[in-house]
């Protein structure tokens, strides 16, 4: 519901999950997000996810601004991003192994 140089960015991934079914979804959000504030993020975009049981992770930060996660919370940032690639990158290697496999 923000204006950023004259264009709402609100919609550039909100039908990602259509889109991309196959793709799951990480979402680090604050609760002092003025460009992408939490109550729309949870009752739009994740709503959405859920209404259709599309794969992705949120997580809700307390106290940092718009895309300064990680300079607030650097180790419990770093620590759900390496979470988040390293389960898809097992269900990757996973998938491989049975595709190569006669």
């Amino acid at each position: 519901m923000q204006i950023v140089p004259g264009i709402w960015s609100g919609h550039w991934g909100k039908d990602h999950h259509k889109l991309y079914p196959a793709v799951s979804e990480l979402f680090l959000y604050s609760d002092l997000d003025y460009y992408l504030p939490a109550r729309y993020l949870e009752q739009t975009v994740l709503a959405a996810r859920d209404a259709e049981s599309a794969s992705y992770t949120a997580v809700k930060f307390s106290g940092s601004a718009h895309v300064a996660h990680l300079r607030k919370h650097k180790d419990e940032y770093r620590r759900h991003v390496r979470q988040f690639t390293d389960a898809r990158t097992e269900k990757d290697d996973n998938k491989d192994e049975k595709e190569k496999t006669f």
